[in-house]
């Protein structure tokens, strides 16, 4: 296996990135940033955390400041990573872990404060919008709590948000016996986020004293995935993940659709540590898993059946070329599109375990059991850095945390890193990364999506009957414009469709008339649900004539 170095100076240090393939390709790849914290110091766990979103990217602090906790904001401007606001809660004190866990969907950043010290509190989570005037050192708009919340609930370890909704994982809540855990669903009032309690909860019928439900949780349009890693029902802590869907009447009280855990759970497997929602699959982290040696970890992949969610076994297993004993794979998961990140913070890189993040690409025949397209690390880690101790995914870009990497000397201040190209966005079975690098498609402006799938550098397709023009903007999050020209006039149907060929919406059908026009995609299907991100194809056909073009919608 072949490995080139490439060495780019990035916003706030020297660093490289290696990408070391399976044989899906080979490739090597800068990340955009390795981002500090402006004031860091010794025991921050900066990176014990990450979200990404677009341009944002959001990194916890839990130890900052003796335990109390902060998150950072940084915005992508002119080529490069900047850090633009810190977060803090305003009635945080030491032993908060304001920052544990950290979620962000366009505007909006949620962040977690478990409150395990100093009296064991129930646990909060805090809202933050962005103010008018861009992103600044700010306290919360809006705190978010359990209406039940008790001591020690642990209310807020996990978080995440998708446009309007919030799920916030309380693992040791005692509804089902002690510490059997449960999620709270939280959705934004029409006038905005507010101080409130729960929309609904979350909780399964199966669930038993110490099987910490809500340890892990991910959302995803109208799905929401929750883990339970200490769930023993089949062996003693070989974990579980639950899935549940938004009912008509929206998020309320509410049971799973189904259970997900693996072909063969075996003790300590700890499936369900992580997971994640993509397009049409739910992952969970198993970093127990022995199949390769011990604890090398695995990634579960859950495949919804065409007749909904129900009780599932593993559709497929993903693990690392690799491996070797104690890489803990899976500790860290997230989801975008057709696209996986996991972390494997315990990964031996060059002889010490570093830490390492590898990206998996759902074939076009569907997911099986796979090894990496490509793997993340970077050079100027040391040992036990835990380099993907956490993963964030969101369209082209990855943001990996390193809780303990050593910052300005101080030890365990912590990093973050973000990577470009995590993507496909030219459907041609490779991962963006490895174009990029070989530079058979470039990205130029370094914003981690390649040029071609970007509206700047779309030439639009014309014929004599008609142009369809690239639709704007692209990437997306929530809407999109499409724009088109017909000569003639004639009957035809403008639609939506998803990588295998599936129709996704009809945007226009019938008879269009001669000359210029533009429909607006709000990410929605023909039954009115939200679509996962990810790569799309919309058609044009009028008269005969047909032409496509693809698009990118972000998380």
């Amino acid at each position: 296996m072949s490995r080139t170095t490439v060495t780019t100076v990035i916003v706030f240090t020297l660093a490289f990135a290696f990408i070391t393939p399976s044989t899906h390709a080979q490739c090597t790849s800068t990340q955009l940033a390795a981002p500090f914290a402006g004031d860091a110091f010794a025991n921050d766990q900066f990176g014990r955390s990450v979200a990404v979103h677009e341009r944002l990217a959001v990194v916890g602090a839990p130890e900052d400041d003796f335990g109390v906790g902060s998150a950072y904001v940084y915005e992508f401007d002119d080529g490069e990573w900047q850090q633009v606001a810190k977060l803090t809660a305003s009635d945080a004190i030491a032993g908060y872990k304001f920052g544990i866990s950290v979620g962000v969907s366009g505007d909006v950043i949620v962040v977690g404060a478990y409150q395990p010290f100093p009296a064991e509190q129930p646990g909060k989570a805090y809202v933050f919008e962005r103010p008018a005037g861009g992103w600044a050192n700010m306290n919360e708009t809006a705190t978010l709590t359990a209406s039940d919340g008790a001591n020690n609930d642990n209310f807020g370890f996990a978080v995440d948000i998708d446009g309007t909704t919030i799920v916030i994982g309380a693992y040791l809540d005692d509804d089902g016996g002690p510490n059997s855990g449960a999620a709270f669903v939280f959705e934004q009032p029409v006038g905005g986020w507010t101080t409130m309690t729960e929309t609904g909860k979350l909780t399964s019928g199966d669930l038993d004293e110490n099987d910490q439900f809500g340890r892990s949780v991910a959302i995803a349009g109208d799905t929401i995935a929750v883990g339970a890693d200490y769930d023993s029902n089949v062996a003693y802590q070989a974990g579980a993940a639950y899935v549940f869907v938004k009912p008509a009447g929206g998020w309320t009280t509410a049971v799973d659709n189904g259970k997900l855990t693996a072909a063969v759970p075996v003790d300590f497997d700890r499936c369900g540590l992580s997971v994640g929602v993509g397009d049409g699959f739910v992952i969970a982290g198993a970093w127990g898993d022995d199949q390769v040696a011990q604890k090398t970890g695995a990634v579960l992949v859950f495949v919804r059946p065409d007749t909904g969610w129900s009780d599932l076994t593993t559709t497929a297993k993903l693990v690392a070329s690799d491996a070797v004993s104690g890489d803990h794979l899976g500790w860290s998961v997230e989801a975008d599109g057709q696209v996986i990140a996991a972390g494997a913070p315990a990964n031996l890189f060059d002889g010490s375990g570093f830490g390492a993040t590898y990206l998996f690409l759902q074939p076009i025949t569907g997911w099986a059991d796979a090894t990496e397209d490509a793997k993340l690390v970077s050079s100027n880690l040391t040992e036990d850095d835990e380099f993907g101790t956490a993963v964030a995914l969101s369209g082209p870009m990855v943001n990996v945390g390193a809780r303990f990497f050593a910052t300005g000397g101080y030890m365990n201040a912590g990093a973050a890193y973000l990577f470009g190209g995590a993507l496909d966005c030219n459907d041609n079975q490779e991962i963006d990364i490895c174009e990029i690098v070989s530079g058979s498609s470039p990205d130029d402006d370094g914003n981690g999506m390649l040029d071609e799938c970007e509206t700047s550098s779309a030439v639009p397709e014309t014929s004599r009957q008609m142009t369809l023009l690239q639709n704007r903007p692209n990437p997306f999050n929530p809407s999109t414009e499409i724009r088109y020209t017909v000569s003639s006039a004639g009957d035809g149907a403008l639609q939506v469709f998803d990588l295998q060929g599936k129709l996704v919406r009809t945007l226009q059908q019938g008879r269009f008339a001669a000359g210029n026009g533009s429909v607006v995609w709000n990410g929605r299907d023909d039954h009115g649900q939200q679509v996962s991100s990810g790569v799309y194809v919309y058609r044009l056909s009028v008269g005969g004539h047909t032409q496509n073009h693809r698009m990118v919608m972000l998380k």
